[in-house]
């Protein structure tokens, strides 16, 4: 996904150069792609959006603190590597300034795209780099194996792959005109894709940071399909899925009433309506399907408890307010839909028992926010901001 993001970046900022980028179709057009490749945008983008209902933070937001029994606490060195990575973000605003210092001149379109999948590129070898030095203790450290697989999610999000680094060559080598145009700061569209770059950096490595700086968190990027998966939580959970839907199709199959009533019972999860090879699958198949894209950020242990936790990470880089938490735009789902989603889910599968849920919040929450979130069941994790 980061990768189809880090091309339309490229091909915005051409589109910018040139008079389309003001015509009513070439920003409905922007709008229905940036959607579709930024499931969980996590920065302010434009005027007229949900994000102007985010309310500006009174005073330095806290860092994130390292809990006692986090795996930062156990190996004080893993931040010393979270800050390598953080080296590796591509940051357009800098780049422009460096390069116009040192070039005496504003870099070109092409330039500053180059830059974009370079950076990219260099993030994930450091992630590869990491992961393969923690892989290498992973053999007398179960905590390592763990520390392994946080880093091979960020090496998978963040490379760029060969083809599009082709595709992109080649767009430079037949539209010269359009790529050796100078990048301009000037131009909103250009400040916006520059700031949304900045947040899907933001985002992958604040749900990082979170993995390793809270307590009892085991995996992360869980999935519900993958029984081949690295992952034994995947692996355990595919198992599980297969065998809710099994059970379900076979009920199915003797009571005709079923589908009417899962669909009364778990109205969020039966409106979802997939199609496969343009057909439009049946409702169990929607359901399995839906399920099998879904994807958590992280899962821990509750040590008072005893249950297991779903962590929904959201890095956004100002204080979340009621307003925005409840916010739709452009037929994007609310952060409260996303996370009655994952209640609903969580029902689905018989696991209320023993699963809990949570929302942690990088840049924290109002007290409405964590009121109304309680209210539902759902911890909130992050700093209480009120204005």
């Amino acid at each position: 996904m980061i990768v189809l993001a880090n091309l339309f970046f490229i091909l915005a900022l051409v589109l910018s150069q040139t008079s389309l980028a003001q015509t009513p179709d070439c920003v409905r057009l922007f709008r229905q792609l940036w959607h579709e490749l930024h499931p969980k945008p996590s920065a302010p983008l434009r005027q007229g959006s949900r994000y102007e209902n985010r309310s500006k933070s009174k005073g330095p937001i806290k860092p994130l603190s390292i809990a006692a029994e986090s795996l930062a606490a156990k190996y004080p060195e893993l931040i010393e590597e979270l800050n390598l990575l953080r080296g590796k973000l591509p940051f357009v605003g800098k780049f422009v300034a460096d390069f116009s210092r040192e070039k005496g001149r504003i870099p070109t379109v092409a330039e500053v795209g180059e830059y974009v999948l370079s950076q990219r590129n260099l993030l994930s070898q450091e992630a590869a780099r990491l992961k393969e030095l923690h892989r290498q203790k992973a053999v007398s450290n179960k905590d390592e194996e763990i520390i392994a697989t946080f880093y091979q999610m960020t090496e998978d999000k963040t490379v760029v792959l060969q083809h599009v680094r082709e595709n992109f060559l080649a767009r430079v080598a037949t539209h010269p005109d359009q790529f050796n145009a100078p990048y301009s700061a000037a131009n909103p569209l250009h400040r916006q894709l520059s700031a949304s770059m900045n947040a899907a950096s933001r985002g992958e490595l604040g749900e990082f940071e979170f993995a390793l700086k809270m307590n009892h968190i085991f995996s992360r990027g869980l999935r519900f399909s993958e029984s081949n998966s690295l992952l034994a939580e995947n692996r355990e959970m595919a198992r599980h899925v297969s065998l809710v839907m099994s059970e379900l199709r076979e009920k199915a199959a003797l009571n005709k009433n079923l589908i009417a009533e899962l669909r009364q019972n778990f109205p969020i999860l039966f409106a979802k309506i997939l199609r496969r090879d343009g057909q439009i699958l049946p409702p169990l198949e929607s359901v399995e399907a839906w399920i099998a894209s879904k994807e958590l950020d992280l899962v821990g242990k509750n040590p008072v408890s005893g249950k297991k936790i779903w962590i929904e990470v959201k890095a956004l880089s100002d204080t979340l307010t009621l307003t925005h938490l409840e916010a739709e735009y452009d037929g994007k789902k609310s952060y409260l839909t996303q996370i009655l989603e994952t209640k609903e889910l969580r029902r689905f599968l018989g696991l209320e028992n023993d699963i809990e849920l949570a929302v942690a919040f990088q840049s924290g929450c109002t007290t409405e926010v964590k009121d109304k979130l309680k209210q539902l069941g759902i911890d909130v994790i992050g700093e209480v901001r009120d204005f």
